[in-house]
């Protein structure tokens, strides 16, 4: 299996075909989805080690144990997941090792994965702001992570997988909490303590809200309840270090990790928040001093929330 992205040749293609645009440096997805971050190999390094940082977190790819039973081999029957803006299909590879019996589909509108992949794989071009090519009741798991920054309308997300997912599938949920927070044992304010961390989230909010965005994170359990069609919606929270604080050397090093994921993102979203009423070095000004903040190991309980979840599709 080949997963080194680093030739030119597909992008090339891709380009000429009008599915990438190059613009401020950075290539995007030429299509109208409301994605706003780049699409390029930077991004991609950034988006990889966001995964096996939280495959590390969660000591697995999904959360729960259900999801894991819901893809317990039957014979005669391949159980099939899908995988809604896969991005570079790490997950989706990993999930194929894991269960190589299952057939996996990963959809996106930016067509980032690996060429090469087992014969149990497929990445499709797609935007999951539509509907996908699967019939009614004919998925065993589908699989949403860090959708909210792709989808104006998240309840599409839910209802689609509500559309496909056979009664017993499931469907898996991830979204980061857009905004600085201490751990729960500590009684900070984060705007007292890390001012310019938050001036930056205060900014990126804006300008997702003006582009049609929704913080939906902590609302996705509500809003499976409200399609009636779930069951079982088990939600669950995960902190994660920002910096090397935590007295554990692992979850050290994964504070150190995601504290330069935090930093990559802030020069990927430059472009998307520079259309807001503010001087590119008045950001650059916010983001020097914010990672200044990030990088203060005397500031501790500094963490990001990841929330998590499933629900079984009655």
């Amino acid at each position: 299996m080949k997963r080194n992205r680093r030739t030119t040749r597909q992008d090339i293609y891709y380009a000429s075909a009008g599915m990438l645009d190059k613009r401020n440096g950075r290539v995007y997805s030429a299509s109208t989805t409301p994605y706003p971050l780049p699409v390029d190999l930077r991004e991609q390094d950034r988006m990889n080690v966001q995964h096996q940082l939280l495959r590390t977190l969660i000591r697995a790819n999904f959360v729960g144990d259900l999801p894991g039973e819901v893809l317990t081999r039957e014979p005669g029957r391949v159980k099939v997941i899908v995988d809604l803006g896969c991005g570079t299909g790490t997950w989706v590879l990993q999930m194929a090792a894991q269960f190589p019996d299952a057939y996996i589909v990963g959809l996106d509108i930016a067509p980032i994965a690996p060429e090469e992949h087992p014969d149990n794989v497929s990445f499709e071009v797609h935007d999951i702001n539509e509907r996908t090519r699967f019939g009614d009741g004919t998925v065993d798991f589908v699989h949403a992570r860090f959708c909210a920054m792709t989808v104006r309308d998240y309840n599409r997300i839910i209802r689609e997988a509500s559309r496909i997912l056979r009664p017993g599938g499931v469907f898996v949920f991830g979204e980061w909490l857009r905004h600085p927070m201490f751990a729960p044992t500590v009684n900070l304010n984060p705007l007292a303590e890390v001012p310019e961390f938050c001036r930056f989230t205060s900014l990126l909010n804006e300008r997702l809200r003006l582009h049609g965005l929704q913080h939906i994170s902590d609302s996705v359990p509500v809003r499976l309840g409200q399609v009636g069609t779930f069951t079982d919606i088990t939600p669950l929270r995960f902190f994660i270090p920002i910096g090397a604080w935590h007295p554990d050397e692992n979850m050290r090093a994964l504070g150190r990790a995601y504290r330069g994921c935090i930093k990559r993102f802030m020069d990927a979203v430059k472009p998307f928040i520079l259309e807001l009423d503010i001087t590119e070095a008045d950001y650059d000004h916010i983001c020097a001093a914010a990672k200044v903040e990030i990088d203060d190991t005397n500031r501790p309980q500094l963490v990001a929330h990841y929330f998590s979840g499933y629900a079984v599709r009655v």
